[in-house]
């Protein structure tokens, strides 16, 4: 390679000094990226991940956003995001830098050009004020575990059915949940996405609830219930 002089050090040094891992530059970077990749630019998301990482940034910062991403605004609109982001993080433990550059950047790309859906983000959030608003809600009998006979004679696990030896027959959420979230729904398929998630529903055979009223997914039915 070409010899260390003083002149390429204070180069190096006074780009690494205008990135400051604790300052503005640093969050308007990610900021940036987040954005880019929400609106679908894989270009803008691109150019900014390689800007954070050409400047010294710690290449695991960018793929732990990168998973995080893949959950909160992709989900199960594309449930093989998470699987490239993961990939991407293993690679920089790996092979490092810079040669998983371009394994993270596969992945910018990819999450880029995904279909986006945060409706696995907010039914995580929901499900973490109902168990806020109610901490102690007691398991229903018929799903608690049972390891003793005093256990079985108070009803513990009484009527539970193994549902993969019966032919799954999905049950409603009101057979699993607390007595006083009976009829909660956190999920909905529906909830801004794109048509993926709904998919991903429909070929589960998933028939959902919702707080507001009921949103059933069901042939012929689209997400403002006008027949196709």
């Amino acid at each position: 390679g070409e010899p260390i002089d003083a002149a390429r050090v204070a180069a190096a040094t006074q780009r690494h000094a205008l990135y400051d891992r604790n300052g503005d530059m640093h969050y308007d970077l990610i900021s940036a990226v987040h954005k880019s990749l929400r609106g679908g630019s894989a270009d803008a998301a691109l150019y900014y991940v390689a800007r954070m990482l050409t400047a010294g940034e710690n290449p695991r910062y960018v793929t732990r956003r990168l998973i995080r991403f893949a959950s909160e605004d992709i989900g199960l609109a594309d449930p093989v995001a998470l699987t490239q982001a993961v990939a991407a993080d293993q690679s920089v433990a790996a092979i490092g830098m810079p040669e998983a550059g371009v394994v993270i950047a596969q992945c910018v790309i990819y999450l880029a050009l995904a279909p986006k859906s945060c409706a696995v983000y907010r039914a995580y959030n929901q499900a973490v004020k109902a168990c806020k608003e109610l901490p102690h809600a007691a398991v229903p009998l018929q799903i608690r575990n049972a390891p003793t006979a005093m256990m079985k004679h108070l009803g513990y696990s009484s009527g539970y059915v193994y549902n993969p030896a019966n032919g799954y027959v999905r049950g409603s959420d009101g057979d699993y949940l607390p007595v006083e979230l009976a009829g909660t729904s956190f999920f909905d398929p529906f909830d801004c996405e794109e048509g993926s998630t709904l998919r991903f529903c429909e070929g589960a055979g998933r028939v959902q609830g919702s707080g507001s009223g009921e949103h059933a997914v069901e042939s012929g039915r689209t997400r403002d219930g006008v027949p196709h």
